[in-house]
């Protein structure tokens, strides 16, 4: 039975994150933060505001949210990763900046992948075919077969540096019957059997602001996680 194929995966989301020490000032400038997005990003739409955050959506593609202790950028599927790149490395700019961010508890860049697959054996029989676990066979808790939906982490790290890493088969469903008063809508009833790939690139430690140059950074996560991908799918 096939494997994860590197040709098929697409890519699901992509996110980088910033994490600093609580930014009180956010209190007062949420409102510069996201006056000057606007300016830059004149599509920029509103989807929340709370004390402690605010979300923005940009192009339909991209999450844009500042929060107390965090703020990140989040391309889904169909972004473009230059465009992702630029968008982050200015938001996070204007973020540091307005919030007059020192230093960073936190950086990460987090790329999840997905392959859709005809049936819960195959997609599970895919991350099997990894051979980064083993399925075990015979009869337990007296239930004969092969184990479904396999979901395997790891995790490797230095003193400044992490990576965690997860492979997992799942199921999905959508079940939707209109209401009523909208008899020309059709229902909906799908089902969907994928296998995720999913790194989550990160720094350990405090990093000083002055350390570090956003979009140099994201690019360089970028090209580590595509370039050793095969590790984890086995190619």
């Amino acid at each position: 039975m096939p494997g994860i194929d590197p040709n098929k995966l697409k890519i699901e989301s992509a996110g980088f994150e910033i994490r600093y020490p609580q930014a009180f000032q956010l209190w007062d400038r949420s409102g510069i933060i996201w006056s000057e997005a606007k300016k830059r990003w004149p599509g920029l739409k509103l989807t929340q505001i709370q004390p402690n955050s605010g979300a923005f959506l940009l192009d339909s593609q991209f999450d844009l949210q500042a929060q107390l202790e965090k703020s990140h950028v989040v391309g889904n599927r169909g972004h473009k990763t230059e465009k992702l790149i630029d968008v982050a490395a200015t938001f996070t700019d204007l973020v540091v900046r307005t919030l007059e961010i020192d230093e960073f508890s936190r950086i990460g860049l987090r790329l999840v992948w997905t392959q859709e697959f005809p049936s819960k054996e195959e997609a599970s029989a895919a991350v099997f075919a990894t051979k980064r676990m083993q399925p075990l066979s015979g009869k337990h808790f007296n239930i004969e077969g092969v184990p479904l939906y396999p979901d395997y982490v790891f995790r490797w790290e230095t003193d400044v540096l992490g990576v965690t890493a997860r492979l997992r088969a799942q199921g999905e469903k959508v079940d939707f019957d209109p209401p009523i008063n909208f008899p020309d809508v059709a229902p909906i009833h799908l089902e969907r059997f994928r296998v995720h790939v999913d790194v989550d690139y990160y720094t350990l430690g405090i990093t000083s602001v002055g350390q570090l140059k956003c979009k140099d950074w994201i690019e360089q996560a970028h090209r580590l996680i595509n370039r050793d991908l095969h590790v984890l799918i086995g190619q």
